[in-house]
Order: C-alpha cells, then sequence, then structure tokens
C-alpha cells in the first residue's frame, strides 16, 4: 500500500478529500524539512513543518512526521485538532506536500534541521547561480474594460529577461532542460536555480500547466489561472510573501465612497469610485488608482453587497431615490460605504446616544401569537420622528429578534411575526421568550397574560368514612374541560389547547398516565370526571389501592392506610389460638386459610380459595364457618355429585353445626329454607338453587345469608349463563368461592367468579378484558389480596406423603329408585336362603354394580349416574391442576363406559386383564414418561406388580373391600421415586352398601376380606345379623 493510500485509509474519504482539495489550491506553504533522531523513530524519518491557511483565513502550524512509506505523527494549532486528537484537513495538506516535494524528489538530500527547505540541493551540489523573479502587476483599462495582468520578468545579475510571453514554453522546459532567452542568456537547470517565493512561484505555475488556456493568438499566458479565484488568491499569497504586492485587510466601508445630495426633489446617491474596482478571487478587490493597482480583502459579506452594488451601477454611477425613502437608504448603505452627506441633508439627520428596541406579544386570533418591536430613539417612538433620519449602526437588536424567532414556525406579516402552529407557541413561550427577556423589555397584552402555557399538574385525595371518596383537580383545567383533556391524553397527544387559548403540554404522559388509569378502573361517569370526585363503596377501597399507590401526587387519607394494613394482617394470636383448640387436625398452610377468611369477613370483603387439589380446601372452609358466631344463616352450593360430601365433611370435622339439605322435592326445600335458624348451613347443588331462586326471598332473614360459599366456582365461568345470574341474585354478606382452577380457558372466567364474589370489584367485563388480556401482571396486583392459592409444592413439609379422602356422592333419584327395589329383593333372597355364601356374594356384587352405573347389568338403563359425574368434576379438577391420575374398578364393564365418556376430553391410557406382558411394560413406560392424562386401570389386573410414579392422584372408583388390596393399589403411584405428594379419592356412595362397609371396614376388615375371598367356611362363622348389616 503506498503513501497517500495509507494517508486515506488513516484520515477517512472526507478529510483526505478537503485535506487534497487545500493542497490543490496551494493553500499549504512556508515548508521546512527537518530530520529526526533515529532512536525515537528508527531511520530514514523526517519531519514536514507548514504554515496552512484555513476557511476562516487564519494560518495553522502544522507540522508530519513521515517515512517514505507512511506518516507517523502529527500536530496541528487549529481547533479540531485540539479538540478531538485526530487527523484534519491541514494535516492532509502537509501531508501530501511531504509526499509530493519530498518523497518524490528522491535526488533532494535529507534536510538538516533549520535549513529551509528551498535550500535543499540536489547530491551532486551542481547548483550555484541563484536566479530571480520580478513580478510587476498591471490593470489594463481596454475600450471601458478594466483587465488584470502580471508582467513577470527573469533577473539575471547581468540583465532582466521577460518571461511572461514565453511562460508556457519556460515551463515546459523549467527544472528539466535549458532554456534560452536571447542570445545572451540561457536558463540552465543543472546551475541555475530559484529559491523562497520565486521557486513557490514557478512551482505553482508548473503544477497548474495544464490547466492553462491558449489565448487569442493561440499562445498559453497566465490569464486564465488570474480568472480563477481559487489560483488567483493562491498567487497572491506568494505575491504577498516576496513583497511583490501588499494586501491591505480592509472593509468595504473603509474604500467605498458615497455622495449623498439633493436632487430637486429627490435625493441622487453618487457611487465615486465604484467603476475603479474589479474583484479577483474570493475575497479580493483591485482598485486602480491613477493607473496603479491597490490590492484590498474584504470580508465575504462584503464582496456580495459589492455585487449587488454593481449590479445596479452598471450603466450610471449614480442612483435616484425618492426623500420619502432616503432614512431607509442611509441606514442601509451607512454600512457599506462612507458616506458624504450634503449640507441640506445633513439637517435632516439625526444620530441617537441611545436606542433601544422593545418586544409585543399578544393574541393572535384563539390560539396563535402576534410578536413584533418598537424602536426608540433617546426614549422616543420612530415613529413619532417622521421625517428625521436617524443615523445609526445599532441594527443588532433586530437581527437577534429575528435570529430567537426564526427557531419558531411563524409567518410575517404587517409587520408582525404571527406564530400559530401549536408546537412552536408553545416552545417560543417556555425557550423562546425567555432567551429575549435577555437582552429586550418584552410587554405582553392582556389576553396573553390570561392564557396559561405549562406542563400538566394534578392532585389526589382520598376520604374514607362510610364510603370511599376520590377527588382530583388538574392544575390549569377548569371542569368542562377535563374529559376533553383526559381525553386528550389517552390519545397520546403533544398540546392540549385549553379554551381560552393557553397550551399545556402532556407530551410527557406519564404521571398523567397513572391518573388516567384510576379512572378507567374506576369506570367513573361524565359527570363524575366533572366533578372531580368519584364515590365508591368503601370495600371499593382494596380494587384501588395499587392504582392509588402508583399515582404521585396523592394524599391518601389515614384510614386507607389503616384498611391496607389490616389487609396485611392476617389474624391475632388470640384467634390462632382458639382455631387451633376447635381444630387441631389443622395444618399451619390451612390454619393461615381460616384466618384469610376470617379477615376478608372482618372486612366486608369476598374472596377466592384456590387450594390446589387434595390441599382440604373444603376442611377450611368447614372450620371458618363453625367458628363464625353470625345471627345469620350460610349457603354451601356444590355440584350435585359433592354434596353430601360436604355433609359428610361436617358431620365428621364440626358435628355441632347443624347442616341442612336441600335436595329434594320442591316442597320440601321450601319449608327446609323457610325453617332456616342463625348459624345453620344449608347445603344445596348449581342445578337446585337455579330452580329455587324464587324460594329464597322466604329466608326469615332480610339480610338473606352471612356467607355464601360456592364450590368448585368454574361452574359460574359463563358470564350468561343462568347458573351464574341465579348464583349472583342471591342476597349474602360474605362470598367466597372455592376452586382449584380460577382461569381455565380465559380471564373472563376469573371476572364472573369476582362478580360473585366481590361484585363491581373489576368493573364492567367489556372493559375488564381490554384493560387487563395484555396485562397479567397488573391483573395480578389487583386480584392479589383476594385469592389465595397454594400448591403442593409450596406446603410440602407439611404434608403427608399420602393423602386419602372419600368423597361422598349421593345416587340420583332414578339410580337411588332401583337400588332400594334390588335392596329389598336381595334382603327377602337372603333370608331365604339362609346363610349361602354364594348367593351373599352375588347379591353383594350387584349392589356395588348399581352404586357404579346400573347399566352394568340393566342394559336398557338410560339414566345417569351420581358416581360417574362426581368422577368427572374431579378429573376435570385433576387436570387443570396439572395432576395425573390412576383410575382404579374391579369392574371392566365399567371401566368401558368410563372410558367412553373420558375420550373426547381427556388422553387415556387402558390396561386389564387382556393386556399382553409386552403391552403391559409399554404402557408403563409411556405414562411415567409423561403420555397420558389418565391411566384406567383394571383392578386386579393391574392392582400389583407396576411402578407408575408419573402419577400423583389416585381414584378407587369402587373401593376395594379389602383395605389391603386397596392400599397395594394405591402404592402403584406412592412409592419409591415418588417425588410428588399423593392425593388418593374413594368414591362412596350414600346410604348404600359402600358407605356401610366403609364404616365398619376397620373393626369387621376380617369379616369383609373374608366374604370377598369367597371362603365359605368363613362365613358360616359370621352371625345372621352381621352379615344383614351389609345390606
Amino acid at each position: 500500500m503506498d503513501f497517500l493510500k495509507r494517508l486515506e485509509n488513516e484520515v477517512g474519504y472526507t478529510i483526505y478529500s478537503r485535506g487534497k482539495d487545500y493542497y490543490n489550491r496551494g493553500k499549504a506553504g512556508n515548508f521546512k524539512l527537518y530530520g529526526v533522531e533515529e532512536e525515537y523513530y528508527g531511520e530514514g524519518v523526517r519531519n514536514l513543518e507548514g504554515s496552512v491557511k484555513g476557511s476562516n483565513y487564519l494560518n495553522y502550524k502544522t507540522e508530519v512526521i513521515f517515512s517514505k512509506d507512511e506518516v507517523l505523527d502529527f500536530n496541528c494549532s487549529c481547533m479540531y485538532f485540539r479538540e478531538n486528537v485526530k487527523p484534519c484537513k491541514h494535516i492532509v495538506a502537509v501531508a501530501m506536500a511531504a509526499y509530493n516535494l519530498v518523497l518524490k524528489k528522491e535526488s533532494i538530500e535529507k534536510a538538516k534541521p533549520d535549513i529551509h527547505l528551498d535550500f535543499l540541493k540536489n547530491p551532486m551540489g551542481e547548483k550555484k547561480n541563484l536566479i530571480f523573479l520580478k513580478i510587476t502587476p498591471k490593470i489594463e483599462n481596454i475600450r471601458g474594460y478594466i483587465d488584470f495582468k502580471l508582467d513577470i520578468e527573469i533577473v539575471t545579475k547581468d540583465k532582466n529577461y521577460k518571461l511572461t510571453n514565453k511562460l508556457s514554453k519556460f515551463l515546459k522546459a523549467y527544472g528539466l532542460t535549458s532554456f534560452d532567452f536571447g542570445k545572451s542568456y540561457q536558463y540552465n537547470p543543472a546551475t541555475d536555480y530559484f529559491q523562497g517565493w520565486e521557486k513557490k512561484f514557478l512551482d505553482f505555475l508548473k503544477e497548474y500547466e495544464g490547466i492553462l488556456e491558449k489565448s487569442y493568438y493561440g499562445e498559453l499566458n497566465i490569464s486564465t489561472i488570474l480568472s480563477n479565484k481559487f489560483s488567483f488568491d493562491r498567487l497572491m499569497d506568494i505575491l504577498v510573501e516576496g513583497n511583490q504586492i501588499i494586501l491591505k485587510e480592509k472593509s468595504l466601508k473603509e474604500i467605498l465612497e458615497i455622495d449623498v445630495k439633493n436632487s430637486g426633489s429627490d435625493i441622487e446617491l453618487a457611487f465615486k469610485n465604484i467603476s475603479s474596482f474589479i474583484q479577483r478571487g474570493e475575497r479580493t478587490l483591485l482598485y486602480l488608482d491613477n493607473g496603479t493597482p491597490i490590492f484590498y480583502r474584504v470580508s465575504s459579506e462584503d464582496i456580495e453587497v459589492y455585487k449587488k452594488i454593481r449590479q445596479k451601477t452598471s450603466r450610471s454611477e449614480t442612483m435616484v431615490i425618492s426623500e420619502n425613502n432616503l432614512p431607509v437608504v442611509i441606514n442601509s448603505i451607512q454600512k457599506m460605504a462612507k458616506l458624504e452627506l450634503s449640507e441640506s441633508i445633513k439637517k435632516k439627520v439625526y444620530t441617537p446616544k441611545k436606542i433601544e428596541d422593545k418586544i409585543y406579544i399578544d393574541s393572535y386570533n384563539t390560539y396563535g401569537l402576534k410578536v413584533y418591536t418598537k424602536r426608540f430613539y433617546d426614549g422616543i417612538y420612530e415613529g413619532d420622528l417622521d421625517g428625521t433620519i436617524i443615523l445609526s449602526n445599532a441594527l443588532e437588536g433586530y437581527s437577534l429578534y429575528k435570529d430567537v424567532l426564526k427557531d419558531y414556525q411563524n409567518n410575517f406579516e404587517n409587520n408582525a411575526y404571527h406564530i400559530t402552529n401549536v408546537e412552536s407557541i408553545y416552545k417560543f413561550v417556555v425557550e423562546g421568550i425567555p432567551e429575549l427577556e435577555r437582552y429586550y423589555e418584552i410587554y405582553y397584552s392582556e389576553e396573553f397574560k390570561n392564557k396559561s402555557y405549562t406542563t400538566a399538574s394534578y392532585r389526589v385525595e382520598t376520604k374514607v368514612t362510610d364510603i370511599l371518596e376520590i377527588s382530583f383537580n388538574i392544575d390549569g383545567i377548569d371542569k368542562d374541560e377535563v374529559l376533553r383533556f383526559l381525553t386528550a391524553v389517552r390519545e397520546k397527544k403533544k398540546y392540549y389547547l385549553l379554551k381560552n387559548g393557553g397550551i399545556i403540554d402532556i407530551s410527557d404522559t406519564s404521571e398523567l398516565d397513572d391518573l388516567n388509569d384510576l379512572l378507567d378502573i374506576a369506570e367513573v361517569s361524565k359527570k363524575e370526571i366533572e366533578a372531580g370526585v368519584i364515590s365508591r363503596a368503601k370495600n371499593y377501597s382494596y380494587f384501588l389501592s395499587s392504582t392509588l399507590k402508583k399515582i404521585k401526587n396523592i394524599v391518601l387519607d389515614s384510614e386507607f392506610e389503616v384498611m391496607d394494613r389490616n389487609l396485611k394482617s392476617i389474624s391475632s394470636k388470640e384467634e390462632e389460638l382458639a382455631i387451633k383448640k376447635s381444630f387441631p387436625m389443622l395444618r399451619d398452610y390451612q390454619l393461615y386459610g381460616v384466618q384469610w377468611l376470617n379477615t376478608l369477613k372482618k372486612l366486608g370483603l369476598g374472596g377466592i380459595l384456590a387450594d390446589d387439589m387434595g390441599l382440604g380446601k373444603t376442611l377450611q372452609t368447614i372450620a371458618y364457618l363453625a367458628l363464625e358466631k353470625r345471627e345469620l344463616p350460610s349457603i354451601v352450593i356444590a355440584p350435585k355429585s359433592l354434596v353430601y360430601n360436604w355433609k359428610s365433611e361436617f358431620e365428621k370435622f364440626a358435628p355441632n353445626v347443624t347442616v341442612k339439605m336441600c335436595v329434594g322435592v320442591k316442597w320440601e326445600r321450601e319449608e327446609t329454607i323457610k325453617s332456616l335458624k342463625s348459624g345453620e348451613v344449608l347445603i344445596t347443588t348449581y342445578g337446585v338453587l337455579k330452580n329455587d331462586l324464587d324460594l329464597y326471598g322466604m329466608i326469615p332473614f332480610k339480610e338473606g345469608f352471612a356467607n355464601i360459599v360456592i364450590d368448585e366456582a368454574q361452574n359460574i365461568k359463563n358470564i350468561l349463563g343462568k347458573t351464574s345470574n341465579a348464583i349472583k341474585e342471591i342476597k349474602g354478606e360474605t362470598k367466597i368461592a372455592l376452586t382449584g382452577t380460577p382461569i381455565e380457558n380465559n380471564i373472563l372466567e376469573l371476572w364472573s367468579i369476582f362478580d360473585f364474589a366481590f361484585p363491581g370489584y373489576l368493573g364492567k367485563h367489556t372493559t375488564f378484558k381490554k384493560r387487563y388480556l395484555d396485562n397479567l401482571k397488573s391483573l395480578k396486583s389487583v386480584v392479589g389480596p383476594f385469592i389465595l392459592r397454594r400448591t403442593k409444592s409450596e406446603v410440602l413439609k407439611e404434608l403427608p406423603d399420602k393423602i386419602e379422602q372419600d368423597v361422598i356422592v349421593e345416587l340420583s333419584e332414578k339410580q337411588r329408585k332401583l337400588y332400594l327395589g334390588y335392596l329389598e329383593k336381595y334382603k327377602r333372597e337372603v333370608e331365604a336362603n339362609g346363610s349361602d355364601a354364594i348367593k351373599i356374594l352375588s347379591c353383594l356384587t350387584r349392589l356395588r354394580q348399581l352404586c357404579n352405573h346400573p347399566k352394568l347389568f340393566i342394559e336398557d338403563y338410560k339414566g345417569e349416574s351420581a358416581k360417574l359425574d362426581a368422577l368427572l368434576e374431579l378429573l376435570q379438577e385433576a387436570k387443570s391442576g396439572g395432576h395425573r391420575v390412576l383410575l382404579f374398578s374391579q369392574f371392566t364393564e365399567m371401566l368401558s363406559i368410563i372410558k367412553e365418556h373420558l375420550k373426547d376430553e381427556f388422553n387415556i391410557l387402558y390396561l386389564d386383564g387382556k393386556t399382553k406382558i409386552e403391552e403391559r411394560l409399554n404402557l408403563v413406560e409411556r405414562f411415567n414418561g409423561g403420555e397420558g392424562d389418565i391411566f384406567v386401570i383394571s383392578l386386579k389386573a393391574g392392582g400389583s406388580g407396576l411402578n407408575l410414579t408419573g402419577a400423583d392422584t389416585v381414584i378407587h372408583f369402587d373401593p376395594w373391600w379389602n383395605p389391603s388390596v386397596e392400599n397395594q393399589a394405591t402404592d402403584r403411584a406412592h412409592r419409591m421415586g415418588q417425588k410428588n405428594v399423593v392425593n388418593v379419592f374413594r368414591l362412596i356412595t350414600k346410604g348404600t352398601i359402600e358407605e356401610k362397609i366403609n364404616l365398619i371396614k376397620d373393626e369387621k376388615s376380617k369379616v369383609i376380606s373374608e366374604v370377598l375371598d369367597g371362603e365359605k367356611r368363613e362365613l358360616l362363622k359370621m352371625n345372621r345379623d352381621e352379615l344383614l348389616k351389609l345390606f
């Protein structure tokens, strides 16, 4: 990679291109070449210093240290380099000089320190004749056209020789071959040399030789270079260096003269010397003074003014204006020229000592602003000085005023700036006006002062008495504008336009969004928004708690804080001891659950107990109801298959509580409802309650129930369902929902349950869905305090490794009639046949089949099976909770019926006595590997010998009469390798042989075992009364 390519890669294309342009335009010069010490940079490294003229016409001292391959180090005095310490365009320009003037001239001897680059000699040291140049600038006026030329001469010790007409030919020979100047002198590059400015001059011409154009006579000359502004400026710099010309830095006003005098009723402006000027280069003016050119360098702004004047005076050096325009013209041209005023005009001119601008701001239409200025001279308004010519240079005030206003979109009309863009108006008020106030007095109209230009701020206060009252106020917003303002915030507009024309900045809506959230969640009405007050039930405080706490500008009532603490403070030590005394069997998490329910009751709230399947939701609720001392009854609503299970659990854990079943015929149910007493518990089903809605108006308590408990609360998940609506019509103080799966399919199911437990808490279901469907984190914070859910993994340390539970099922009406009919029939047969063991066993089996499903031996049975319905309830809860189930039955025909009912909703694996050994092992591996929701197993075929630890729930559809056999089946899941607590459920039909045997199986296990073992001799040892007890 060569020197220049490395340089471009180092500095980047942009800096490289600009630096190259500077070098080509001759902005780099005054070079000095030095050697450097080898110990620092190595052999062959040199340092080139130079001066580079910047775009602001300042000269920057620049140096590069370089080898034959690359630039090694650099420095520059420009601001860019000092701030960024990166190569600048000036460094690139000097680096290109190093390459072109040093590295490409391999014959030049390495420079010694402090020796000027132009004194470098070739290795042979042959040059000894120093040749000089003489440049004479000329300005010629040819038929009114002024032209600038250079007369160039070569000066030897003997004579001067004209070079101007031979320039083209000489440049071709320069530095390469000899060139004759007549007979007496021959230029020889081997012995003759130039130095200093002369060498720079010729080197520059040589470099630009390719751009010289042919003259009219076919010869190359210097005119083309002089007509190019960049090359002209470079040549002028070289000639100034060689003292061939004098270049004066002046302003246009210092060199241009204008006479101002009366011409009849008008005014004549005479530009005295304008025709004697010509422009060359970027900023150079040449002035012909009696044939002698004078060179002036002026500013770029002055050059533009000069061009305009030349345009207007191209035909005549005088200009006539109306006397009315004289003040404006005078103040305009006094900055660009020396004015010579006639005596009559001088009398009309006033030069003030103090000039002051004042700014006036007024409303324009409704929202816009009108901004204008008035100028005062020595305290006198300029409008009161008509006919007086104000001679002043103090126009900066106007300039600053315009500079500030140009940043704000406006329209200038009728000597005023009109700002109508809303964003520009607001920014001008909050940013532009403070900037102008630093320099001007500003006067505001009353209409403008009455407007508000600010950011939005608000304040919220809460007051809790018998109701929750939330008041809010938005600063600067009238009540009738609040709704429109909040809509603008919600629509993410940047500004809100007040009715009086003021503007509120709402671009940062972070705090306003919190207020809008509050109003949305509380579902406030238009009337409430306009009033600035929201009134809700006291308990609504809990719903709004998390939302209110997010609001920064809020004052919370002390009572609100107390309520919040009460919700978090579950129970006292005394209450805990009282619960433990009455219900010592409660585990710690169950004790907490009872305390949580008590807290909700005290606070007048409802809630959802959503513990995992098998953790004792029923027991916790019974303990809560049993301990409550209220003057009202309570009601438990459960699926049909579970109502008697509730009754059984009350009898087991709270026998002192009077429980009434509301499940008979309607007149019986009516009597039951009418006869309810304080503290009693009514148990009914969802279906029955839906049909009995009219009866609940007859309850002898106008307040309704103390507690309404719904079990398997997912039964009311359909917000439009008749069951859901019926449940929500029952009057009650505390409403408790029990479910292991508060959400099965969508969040509206949770809304429906909350609509029962805490009506109105989550607002309208349409708003709820819109607000929380994609914002579950916020939903959790809102409902969290009112849902208590523990999973088995969370309370694992408190649990035994196996939890057993009997599920008591009431036979359906049709099923009960069949059962009672066959029971009487079998009693008669047993009595008639005496102690025939085979007959007894046959009768017992038929009765058990009737408990399971009458279809097991009555083929045309069309009714339902209560136990099958209860099974479906259990399985649905298990699946929703992520549990996997082993389902055992002694009857393979029953397993077939179960499979048929479950196939559409569950993934089932099946094993019975017909399953081959290889297939059995495959099924076990698949289930333990995670396949299937339920493993349906024949008790005899799979009750032993299988390892099924992939399940954590065991259901005995028809409990085995021998506990050891039943336990052996349970142990398919409850064995080594099981990491979870195992739930064991036995489905037992109420008032049947199953219930009786379950009650006596412990004390009579031997008897039952003998019966089922079919040993006739052992059965004969049982007395007749004991056998008949089984019927």
